[in-house]
């Protein structure tokens, strides 16, 4: 998986048109699961947004230059600090997932597919990184 080539222009223009919606969207999704929401209280929404926001600009810097470098550091970034924010790594998989699935309604097929391998990437270095530290 360390080959990803950057994400096609057109691509990248097609998510910057739809990245709010998207953050937009996978918020809404995110409000509906109490047990995503129950940590953070009523700063939930907030916190929620604020993540994936910091997520799509991560990812977007590592489409753009096919640098996987970047969520590397990113998911190690999120296995050390997140659970000191209340975000468990089974609720932070669960966003991602959702916003694999929110890319792909927003997006058209190739697009979304393309967008997708980032992120996919993304939860399987968290996932790889949470196996490690729970040794």
């Amino acid at each position: 998986m360390k080959d990803l080539k950057p994400v096609s222009e057109e691509t990248m223009n097609h998510f910057y048109a739809q990245q709010e919606g998207i953050i937009q969207e996978s918020v809404r999704r995110s409000m509906s699961f109490l047990d995503e929401i129950e940590p953070h209280g009523e700063n939930a929404k907030q916190v929620i947004t604020s993540g994936y926001e910091f997520t799509l600009k991560m990812l977007a810097a590592a489409m753009e230059t096919g640098e996987l470098q970047l969520l590397d550091d990113q998911a190690a970034w999120a296995v050390q600090r997140l659970p000191h924010d209340n975000v468990s790594m089974p609720n932070l998989i669960k966003r991602l997932e959702r916003l694999v699935n929110v890319i792909s309604s927003k997006l058209n097929d190739g697009d979304s597919k393309e967008i997708n391998l980032y992120v996919d990437y993304l939860i399987f270095k968290i996932k790889e990184l949470s196996k490690r530290k729970t040794r």
